[in-house]
């Protein structure tokens, strides 16, 4: 409904709902309300409806308006009745909550020519329509409500109930009685003293008219049905709203009681809706009104005559007709869309069909002359077109090994390239399955001497010649559960040579061996070991010698052994018998060839360049040597000022190097450069300090041509033994002389210094012979490395070219510097660590690995199947790598079989020579865990069971070993157990009380929680009950108020876990974590007796074997992170007191 003035909806408000504003309402009206009816607002004062939001002051200082799209009334805003009218307009809403129209008994009349009427509604929807009629005959319900509103003492609506009444009768016009004394004027008074009827509706008439008109609105089609007129001769003209039929009453009315029947009359009629097909309202012969051979026997919503009903049975026909053809021309695409799609399903079933018939000599004749690794894409796009998923492919060696190296150079590209399907590349699961292999164990794994034999079978014999890199890098202490070893890694492991005092120390330090070529860019990581700080001199030279005998084996030759000057380096030297007139020993493989032994060329220059600027001046064969010379140099300049300088990159930090500065190679070469040695001859006449240079500038050239010399990287540039291109093998030769007459200055200064402070002494003379004259700058180590490192590279170069025919050879490949790089790169690794852990660091270690063992060196043809077949084929491997988690899946099947291990006893008595007190946990008997123990008698029995059974502990080993007699052991340990000793002072073995306790509530918790894991592995019903509890008790507090998903353990699962996790804590309370303690609890649990079970009958075993296995691995890994918290705490903690000691 929408005002004239503004063509927008009437605002409705509907009756309050409190009883207090509700009774206002009713006195201010004078009627009876329900909570159901609506109110215009034109029954409301302007200044009680908002209908605008507040002001808003804009930043500009304007004032915006803005309207609101519905209406509120103000809080305790009460209507007016308007014009002093009696009565009010109401509207209700109807249960279905649609608002149905009736007109109380107010008398209102409307023009005739302002009321129209709108039907556009459809047969099959039943629902009405608000669009206007093309017709002038139509009336539009909004219209009529236009009527209503226009007058504001009319009333809104009033309430719709009852259905029309079936009743056949029919419609008859009234009789007249009195024709004298009724008129229209008559009709109108008794609608204004009664009212109409219900679903009657009298438009208010502001003018008296010729004719007053009623509608009738039909509540089960919520539309106005009928329009009635009634002139002043008092005759009826009823038209159909929808159809538009008029239907003419000649007989008038002739009392107030045939009016009021007649109203009753019309309700019970049956008038003709009309055809309601495609907007055609009825038909031509349509009366408008049912008579008796037309009438509906049944009620219907809608009724129709049988005109009517056979024009909508025509159109409706036609309509079907249209619709079928519509949907014969669908089903005729439809049956072509098919038919292609077929077409296509058949084309690609040939296609696959061909594709896999192809013979593969077809193929390969159409790709001879690609490149082989266009090759290798092309058969594994042939391979994955026969498969019908990507989870049937099959994949070629060579072509696995492709994909590893597009993934090792780029993981991004890899996985965009396999997204795409630009390439058949198998999934990263399947590549880590390919080189699972590699794995992260410490030592020298034989997969990759295994490719390295199959890469030197393809290789040329100068290729195979290069050198063994050694050295260590610091690690952080970290320990990890393996779980396919059920071991703990990152404790000391130097493979079979591993100290028995070291087996349970934490590794702080790895070993790395790295296999360099002298000629070709790849380089191999062949393994590494940790240790407790530095190696020992020993088992260095045994480590060495094994990693020699493996390359050799595998087929490459080792020439030359780098390592850096370090101490245990150097006592490794002296076991190979290497010295300063020594730079070479018999080769351990093969005795008719020389094993050389270098020190890092790089190390030895950074510590010549530390050690000659700690003084002032130092003597050398080409004069003084003085430190001012190069502060001069760099004061003279201004470093500070931004002006351009000869000596540019000469700065403070390359004479004061402070820290990793120190580590610095390239400060260390420009220490010694061109242009530096240029700079102080171009200003020796200018500065006074730098008149004396020559010594030193003399003395900066010779180490740089010695660096260049121990540096070379190109062909250009290496030593050649050629007698036409002497110069570089002559600066190795001439500087070694050199240090040669240096160090016999130095010992001949130092032994006439020596006499002259014996004679003084003597003679009780003071002497002070030059004091301040340095003869020997550098140290005794650095000189004895720089002098075996360039007489072992002058006989290396003259062996390799008169052995192996070399020209030239590149320097540089005698020293670390790729070793460096491999360290900084794991260093990278591990973001803002000082260092990495041994976990972090053998997972970078196994990539790295891979990606060497598939660069293939230049030259070689390794697409060869051979060549990655040990490393890609795991069968082995997988099998080798589970052989220790297999063994310790069987003692759990025998502790749950049999109640203990096989090996029980062999257990305990070789723990007694490896570890002391590892029989004080395995010999206590079942009556040891009761609740009740007095543990004072326990300590006791302990002290003199460990006295007795550890009586020859202080004996070698080996004699231990030796008395290997079941029978032998037997009787010293029942001899020596009748013989009292006394306790030993160690607490463990005399006391638990650093053995920790588990509360009941953490206990319930992670039963409840291994409750919950178990659930995946059966559905029986007893088996799950064994593991649930019903009912909730006190130990369940922490699973009550934590998680809702976790469940109540039963009492056999908590009382099952509560004494694994005791025998968890007795063995790490009193041992710590070490490398075997998975083996040990698991020994330790095979001397429990009383073990609850649970499970039905069938899953008895099955279920106790994942529960111990479960709950044993998790506490591992518990074990392992409380470790690594502890050791990073201290760890901070020592860095803050380190911090604050340079602070104070």
């Amino acid at each position: 409904m929408k005002l004239k003035q503004n063509n927008r909806p009437t605002a409705l408000f509907q009756v309050p709902k409190c009883p207090s504003m509700l009774q206002k309402w009713n006195l201010a009206l004078s009627q009876q309300l329900l909570p159901k009816n609506f109110f215009y607002e034109l029954h409301f004062k302007e200044e009680d409806i908002h209908k605008k939001f507040d002001r808003i002051i804009l930043p500009n200082g304007d004032i915006y308006d803005l309207s609101k799209a519905r209406f509120d009334l103000k809080v305790g805003a009460i209507p007016v009745i308007v014009n002093n009218t009696t009565d009010v307009s109401m509207l209700q809403c109807s249960e279905n909550t649609n608002i149905s129209m009736h007109v109380n008994s107010e008398q209102i009349i409307v023009d005739e020519e302002d009321i129209t009427i709108a039907e556009d509604q459809q047969y099959e929807k039943n629902d009405v329509s608000n669009n206007l009629s093309e017709s002038s005959e139509q009336i539009s319900s909004s219209r009529i409500i236009d009527g209503i509103t226009a007058d504001p003492n009319c009333i809104e609506a009033a309430e719709l109930a009852g259905q029309t009444s079936s009743d056949e009768n029919i419609f008859q016009a009234p009789t007249i009685d009195n024709p004298e004394t009724f008129s229209l004027s008559a009709i109108v008074q008794a609608l204004e003293d009664r009212g109409v009827l219900q679903n009657w509706c009298w438009p208010k008439q502001l003018e008296p008219q010729k004719v007053l008109i009623l509608y009738y609105v039909d509540i089960i089609l919520k539309q106005v049905k009928l329009e009635i007129k009634i002139s002043r001769d008092l005759t009826l003209q009823i038209t159909v709203i929808k159809t538009g039929v008029s239907v003419n009453l000649d007989n008038p009315l002739t009392s107030t009681k045939n009016f009021w029947k007649m109203l009753q009359d019309i309700e019970k009629s049956q008038f003709c809706t009309g055809a309601g097909v495609n907007n055609r309202r009825c038909s031509a012969t349509c009366d408008g009104i049912l008579k008796s051979p037309d009438k509906y026997k049944r009620y219907r919503k809608i009724n129709r005559c049988l005109a009517c009903r056979k024009l909508r049975k025509r159109l409706l026909q036609v309509s079907i007709k249209r619709k079928n053809d519509l949907n014969n021309r669908f089903i005729t695409i439809k049956r072509k869309l098919n038919s292609k799609q077929k077409r296509v399903h058949r084309l690609q079933q040939k296609k696959t069909y061909r594709c896999a018939m192809t013979k593969e000599n077809i193929i390969e004749e159409e790709i001879a002359d690609l490149p082989e690794a266009q090759k290798q894409a092309v058969r594994a796009c042939f391979q994955a077109a026969k498969a019908k998923n990507a989870k049937q492919r099959q994949y070629t060696i060579e072509w696995v090994y492709e994909c590893l190296m597009i993934r090792i150079k780029g993981p991004s590209v890899y996985e965009k390239l396999r997204q795409r399907e630009i390439l058949p590349l198998p999934s990263k699961d399947t590549l880590n399955r390919y080189i699972n292999k590699l794995d992260s164990a410490f030592g020298f794994p034989k997969a990759i001497f295994d490719t390295l034999r199959l890469k030197a079978s393809r290789m040329e014999n100068w290729a195979k010649r290069g050198t063994l890199l050694i050295d260590e890098i610091a690690l952080s202490e970290a320990v990890k559960l393996n779980t396919k070893t059920m071991e703990f890694n990152g404790f000391v492991n130097l493979g079979d040579y591993t100290p028995q005092k070291l087996v349970n120390e934490r590794a702080d330090h790895a070993l790395v061996f790295m296999y360099q070529p002298f000629r070709g860019s790849w380089v191999q990581v062949l393994g590494y070991f940790l240790s407790k700080t530095a190696v020992t001199k020993d088992i260095l030279h045994k480590l060495i010698i094994e990693c020699i005998i493996q390359l050799e084996n595998a087929g490459m030759k080792v020439d030359v052994v780098t390592s850096d000057g370090a101490q245990w380096n150097r006592g490794a030297w002296q076991i190979f018998g290497i010295s300063d007139q020594k730079c070479s020993c018999t080769h351990p493989y093969d005795t008719t060839r020389q094993l050389w032994f270098m020190s890092d060329f790089p190390h030895l220059l950074k510590c010549f360049r530390t050690k000659i600027l700690e003084g002032s001046s130092f003597w050398t064969p080409d004069g003084m040597v003085q430190k001012k010379h190069w502060e001069v140099l760099l004061q003279h300049e201004l470093h500070y000022r931004p002006n351009l300088k000869v000596s540019y990159k000469l700065t403070p930090q390359h004479l004061n190097p402070e820290g990793y500065q120190k580590m610095n190679v390239r400060l260390a070469e420009e220490l010694f450069s061109k242009q530096l040695r240029v700079a102080m001859v171009a200003w020796q006449n200018e500065c006074i300090e730098l008149r004396d240079c020559g010594p030193t500038v003399r003395f900066m050239e010779r180490v740089d041509n010695l660096i260049k010399a121990m540096s070379s990287r190109t062909p250009e540039t290496g030593v050649q033994p050629k007698e036409e291109c002497p110069k570089r093998k002559q600066v190795i030769v001439g500087f070694l002389d050199y240090l040669r007459e240096w160090e016999a200055k130095a010992i001949e200064e130092n032994n006439r210094r020596k006499q002259l402070i014996r004679e003084s002494k003597r003679q009780k003379i003071d002497h002070n012979d030059e004091p301040g004259i340095n003869y020997l700058a550098i140290t005794k180590s650095t000189l004895t490395g720089l002098k075996i490192t360039l007489a072992g590279t002058i006989e290396l170069l003259d062996f390799l070219h008169v052995q192996c025919n070399f020209d030239y050879l590149m320097t540089a490949r005698l020293n670390q510097d790729k070793l460096e790089q491999f360290f900084g790169i794991v260093r990278s690794a591990c973001g803002c660590n000082e260092h990495p852990d041994p976990i972090i660091f053998g997972q970078v270690f196994r990539l790295l690995c891979s990606y060497s063992l598939v660069t293939p060196p230049k030259g070689s043809n390794v697409t060869l199947v051979e060549l990655l077949q040990s490393l890609m084929e795991t069968r082995e491997s997988l099998r080798l790598s589970k052989d220790k988690k297999v063994k310790w899946l069987e003692k759990i099947d025998s502790i749950i079989d049999s109640g203990f291990t096989e090996d029980e006893r062999n257990v305990n008595k070789n723990s007694v020579a490896a570890e002391p007190f590892e029989n004080l946990l395995n010999d206590l008997s079942e009556d040891d865990v009761d609740e009740d123990l007095n543990y004072d008698a326990v300590s006791n029995s302990r002290c003199n069971d460990y006295s007795s059974k550890t009586s020859v502990a202080n004996k070698p080993f080996e004699s231990l070993i030796d008395e290997s007699s079941e029978d032998d052991n037997n009787n010293l340990v029942s001899n020596s157990a009748n013989t009292i000793k006394p306790c030993s002072n160690d607490p463990h073995e005399d006391h638990d009380y650093d053995v920790a306790q588990t509360s009941e509530y953490v206990i319930a918790y992670i039963a409840g929680y291994v409750t919950r894991k178990m659930h995946r592995f059966s559905r029986c019903e007893n088996y799950l009950k064994s593991l649930e509890s019903e009912t909730s008790s006190d130990r369940d507090r922490v699973i009550d108020l934590m998680s809702e998903h976790c469940k109540r353990p039963s009492d056999n699962l908590f009382l099952l876990i509560q004494k694994l996790e005791n025998t968890v804590l007795s063995v790490v309370g009193t041992k710590t974590v070490k490398i075997d303690t998975m083996n040990q609890i698991v020994d330790k649990i095979s001397t429990e007796k009383s073990l609850p079970f649970l499970g039905c009958d069938e899953h008895q075993s099955i279920l106790m074997k994942k529960i111990l296995s479960y709950f044993i691995t998790i506490r591992g890994h518990f074990l392992a992170s409380n470790i690594n918290k502890n050791y990073n705490e201290k760890k901070m903690k020592n860095k803050k007191l380190r911090k604050i000691s340079k602070i104070v």
